[in-house]
């Protein structure tokens, strides 16, 4: 067997589908390609640019310092993901070994990540509720998304 894509999001609902894939894939001699997938927060400043007075060299400088304040932002975003991603692992009793792990971090849409990359995999697991506010629903967004829209055979773990 090829690969197995799994999205994790630090929901217990996730961790829950990365076990069960991670089994599959020590089952099926399998790849698991454990995905995250983070929409990055970006930082706005309530700079008034039409302003005649204000002098061009003060744009500069607030570009300048704008810059490095969304670089720290991104770093810390980057950060996050990679310990939720390394949390997800941990709690399914991953240790390195037994299935090959894959780790994709992407800033991107959830969704539409997974659902791309299920053209090239040989299932797609997902958890059926993420860490969306609507906790009355049966399926969140993103596993809605990807049973109809997914190139391959999709597990939805409750």
């Amino acid at each position: 067997m090829g690969e197995i894509v799994v999205g994790v999001d630090g929901s217990e609902s996730s961790h829950r589908a990365l076990r069960w894939a991670l089994e599959e894939a020590r089952l099926c001699r399998a790849v698991a390609v454990v995905v995250h997938a983070y929409e990055p927060v970006i930082l706005h400043h309530p700079y008034v640019t039409a302003d005649p007075f204000v002098p061009l060299a003060a744009f500069s400088a607030a570009t300048v310092q704008d810059q490095r304040l969304q670089d720290e932002q991104d770093t810390r975003d980057r950060q996050r993901a990679e310990g939720v991603v390394q949390q997800a692992l941990d709690d399914a009793g991953w240790r390195g070994r037994d299935p090959e792990v894959k780790r994709l971090i992407v800033t991107r849409n959830a969704a539409k990540t997974l659902v791309e990359m299920s053209d090239h995999a040989e299932l797609l697991v997902v958890g059926s509720r993420g860490r969306g506010g609507f906790t009355g629903l049966l399926l969140g967004s993103v596993s809605l998304q990807c049973l109809h829209h997914a190139r391959c055979p999709v597990v939805i773990v409750r």
